[in-house]
């Protein structure tokens, strides 16, 4: 995610800079925020990138290099480049949904302070001992809004870029609406079908849901269990564990995936041997980040991998070598998400290039 950032608000907001009039004299972080907070800037970026593929043809390619010639392939950030487009809609459908519903939308962040030089030798031996700094305040949570509810709901629906020009219309309808709806919302493709929507209310075919249940854990039933482990299959509660996990953090939106990609990462994911897993919980790592590791390893490498590294008879060399990534990586005192797939995908990089993972 920080290196998408990265490039955002570096290559592809010196890209806008050149070409759109209206960011003329703009810093780069100033135009992406003004186009993360609105959605007809943000279709309008979207056409340029459309239309004058030349223009970014240099960030179109993979991780050695390679030019990337379909949505679904993987460009040098890890992420495909349908994984950016919905993670760009979620971003500015969910910026629009918060300040809509009262939630003020993130200032750009300030330039970081020129460090002061250092003080003379007299000046260190005559200076008064500086006061002890305040300490750092805790942030206050706020209180979740109709913003929230309804980005929740539609987030894993949120997807193309056609669906920018209608997130202003999406902001009116219930939210019930939306999770009764579930991935049928996308059949309402027009402004036109938003607002009929609104007045007629969910087609009559589609039964009310009230009372949302929870995403239920991914079944593991489709490859048949023998007979004597029915029933009491530990990859069926590992896949339960993990799903509670992964809901709870949110993966979906930060892998930037849906919610049946997120059943199938998790499904392979549950194929972890139990003596892999008490290997790295050893090592201090927790659940939360053994899940995150897992999502990481299967979104980087590719879902054929996870089986051969982290199933029965994972090799011994690569597990050890990776517990030694761990601790080197400081990833064990981790809790934000975010930071452990940015550390996790550092590990990645750096096997690689030992070949630990060849």
């Amino acid at each position: 995610m920080e290196q998408i950032h990265r490039t955002l608000t570096g290559d592809v907001a010196d890209i806008y800079l050149r070409h759109v009039p209206a960011f003329k004299g703009l810093d780069r972080e100033r135009v992406y925020n003004m186009v993360m907070s609105n959605h007809a800037l943000a279709m309008e970026c979207y056409k340029l990138f459309e239309a004058r593929p030349d223009l970014f043809a240099h960030l179109m390619v993979d991780r050695v290099g390679a030019p990337v010639d379909g949505p679904g392939k993987r460009l040098f950030c890890g992420r495909s480049v349908e994984d950016v487009t919905a993670m760009l809609v979620r971003a500015v459908a969910k910026r629009h949904f918060l300040r809509h519903f009262g939630v003020q939308t993130p200032a750009p962040k300030k330039p970081e302070p020129i460090a002061a030089p250092p003080p003379s030798r007299l000046f260190v031996v005559f200076r008064r001992p500086r006061p002890d700094s305040e300490p750092e305040q805790p942030k206050i949570r706020r209180k979740a809004t109709r913003g929230d509810s309804l980005y929740h709901a539609m987030r894993h629906h949120l997807r193309y870029p056609w669906q920018l020009t209608l997130i202003p219309h999406y902001t009116p309808l219930p939210v019930s609406t939306v999770r009764q709806l579930g991935a049928k919302i996308l059949e309402y493709r027009s402004v036109h079908d938003l607002k009929q929507l609104l007045k007629d209310g969910p087609p009559k075919d589609i039964p009310s849901d009230a009372k949302p249940k929870a995403l239920s854990p991914p079944a593991l039933i489709r490859v048949k269990l023998p007979q004597a482990r029915q029933g009491n299959s530990a990859a069926d509660a590992k896949a339960t564990a993990m799903w509670t996990v992964a809901e709870g953090l949110g993966l979906a939106e930060i892998f930037a995936v849906d919610e049946q990609e997120m059943r199938r990462i998790v499904t392979r994911a549950a194929i972890a041997s139990g003596s892999v897993i008490t290997a790295l919980a050893a090592s201090g790592l927790s659940m939360r980040a053994m899940v995150v590791m897992l999502y990481a390893f299967d979104r980087n490498l590719g879902q054929g991998r996870l089986p051969a590294l982290f199933g029965p008879g994972a090799p011994n060399s690569f597990i050890e070598a990776l517990k030694g990534q761990i601790g080197t990586a400081g990833l064990t005192g981790l809790d934000n998400p975010v930071d452990i797939r940015n550390r996790v995908e550092g590990i990645i990089r750096r096997m690689q290039r030992d070949q630990s993972l060849n």
